[in-house]
């Protein structure tokens, strides 16, 4: 019975991957981040300046300059002996502008920035670098590089367990989440095409006969759905592939923290498995159903995208699951099949899922991913020889009666 089933798996498998519609699918989100991160590479650029930045100091804090902590691309910091030279520099093009430094700088903080056009962020960040450094020339080297470099970005927040760290700026490792509930929202989009036609290709050119002759019911369907999930699943880690070399070769452009030293909790990785496994399943199962109980495939497409209206509800609830990731509302939404998946990534983005709601959550979810395979399967029961006839739902709900010719259902 399972070498049938395999079987029919694998040629349900090779029949999908070599066709155009797969493979343009497959390459669009590569080419769609490559573009991406042309763009951004493009827009980071028109924002930094790399001419060099003046100083005029009256207050003689700068007599002896410290020099700023180290970075990828320096920015030169010129001194000036007077305004007037560092003025026909800026005239002249040779820096982007100059700081003036009054005699009372170390009392009053005041300083002048004087410039044609305003200077570009990573010019004006690593001067304040430059003049933290300065400002902290007298304190043991130690204690002058780790206060130097320190921002208000370097603060980290953690719950009280220690297993989940947040920075002042979110990271990718902290938005991780909620992008893999997108992603699971985005995959049943692409996969509903297939799984609402399983059986539509056979049932138009009559082939289904010989099929059953050779298969039971259960073996067709599940060796179908089985191969179908490959194909997802295949699409699925082509993707996460190129969104990882994606990641990674933005961390090196941009010199991002957003994409540098990416946390992963291996607690929330475990928990979006236990939720996703099945409600993938349901989803599937049911798009199955749906395709096996219309008469006409193209029924079936218009019909698929309803699926997909109960993972976008989560997102119109943003406001309560970024304020209140554990209000009854949220959990509600984490704990209804439906809704659970997408609802569960975006708590655990913006606060604390406790494993035993995720867990309430996965079995939930598996009860409906059975009861989902047990339609599919009765309704391509129902449906399998029936040509241009829909199959009712009280009749796929009625109490199943035995047919005479014992196949023929």
């Amino acid at each position: 019975m399972m070498s049938k089933l395999w079987r029919i798996a694998a040629h349900e498998y090779r029949r999908h991957v070599v066709r155009k519609r797969f493979i343009w699918a497959l390459l669009s989100v590569p080419v769609l981040l490559a573009l991406m991160v042309g763009i951004s590479a493009l827009a980071v650029r028109m924002e930094r300046d790399y001419r060099p930045v003046g100083y005029v100091d009256h207050s003689g804090m700068l007599a002896n300059p410290v020099p700023p902590p180290q970075t990828s691309r320096p920015v030169e910091i010129r001194a000036f002996a007077g305004e007037a030279e560092a003025q026909r520099a800026l005239e002249a093009g040779e820096i982007q502008c100059y700081y003036v430094l009054p005699a009372d700088y170390v009392q009053s903080n005041k300083v002048q920035l004087v410039y044609v056009k305003p200077p570009k962020n990573n010019a004006t960040s690593q001067f304040w670098a430059f003049m933290r450094a300065n400002w902290l020339a007298d304190q043991p080297p130690a204690v002058a590089r780790r206060a130097a470099a320190m921002s208000d970005d370097d603060i980290i927040v953690q719950t009280p367990d220690g297993k989940r760290q947040f920075a002042a700026e979110p990271t990718l490792g902290d938005l991780l989440p909620i992008l893999a509930g997108t992603a699971f929202m985005m995959l049943l989009g692409f996969s509903g095409g297939y799984l609402v036609q399983v059986i539509s290709e056979e049932k138009e050119n009559r082939t289904m006969e010989m099929i059953i002759t050779s298969a039971s019911a259960g073996q067709v369907i599940g060796g179908k759905v089985v191969g179908l999930v490959g194909v997802i699943l295949t699409q699925a880690i082509a993707w996460l592939v190129f969104a990882a070399a994606a990641a990674a070769v933005a961390g090196r452009l941009f010199q991002s923290a957003f994409f540098q030293n990416v946390r992963v909790d291996s607690g929330v990785v475990l928990m979006l498995a236990m939720v996703f496994a099945p409600a993938f399943v349901m989803y599937s199962a049911l798009m199955t159903a749906l395709g096996a109980t219309v008469a006409e495939p193209q029924e079936a497409q218009q019909v698929a995208g309803l699926f997909i209206l109960p993972n976008i509800v989560p997102f119109w609830m943003m406001t309560t699951f970024v304020q209140a990731p554990n209000s009854p509302m949220a959990v509600a939404l984490s704990l209804f099949p439906l809704t659970s998946p997408v609802s569960v990534a975006m708590r655990a983005t913006f606060g604390i899922v406790p494993m035993w709601q995720a867990g309430v959550a996965a079995v939930l979810l598996a009860a409906c991913a059975w009861g989902a395979v047990w339609l599919a399967g009765r309704a391509f029961r129902l449906g399998m020889l029936r040509y241009g006839q829909r199959v009712g739902l009280a009749e796929l709900f009625a109490r199943a009666k035995p047919l005479a010719g014992g196949n023929h259902a």
